[in-house]
């Protein structure tokens, strides 16, 4: 009984320590063509300061603040069947002209609104 419960359970590991445990990365969406820029908008409650299209490390400014995108992570699915995948994000940097002085740095998700 022992030496069956053993070899069900290497068995076991040995099938699932064999499949592929990549990660694998998904492409960034397709970008819009063109953004309004810094232009205030206020739609559904929500009001916008501006629309920008940036990569990593790019930045944006304002006359009063600015923008920068500290990185970009896509999103991963993996091979192994117990992890999940991770869905993209992106750290910002909000910054205060003209000296710089960092107001807030987030990390935001897929479908959140700052």
């Amino acid at each position: 009984m022992v030496k069956n419960l053993f070899m069900t359970g290497l068995v076991c590991y040995l099938a699932v320590s064999s499949m592929d445990c990549t990660y694998k990365q998904e492409n960034l969406p397709v970008r819009p063509g063109h953004v309004r820029g810094w232009q205030e908008k206020v739609f559904d409650g929500v009001h916008s300061l501006a629309e920008l299209i940036l990569d990593q490390s790019q930045s944006s400014e304002s006359g009063e603040f600015g923008v920068e995108v500290v990185s970009i992570s896509p999103y991963e699915t993996r091979g192994s069947p117990f992890d999940r995948p991770t869905g993209p994000e992106a750290v910002l940097r909000f910054y205060r002209l003209p000296d710089h002085q960092v107001i807030q740095e987030t990390t935001v998700f897929m479908g959140v609104r700052i």
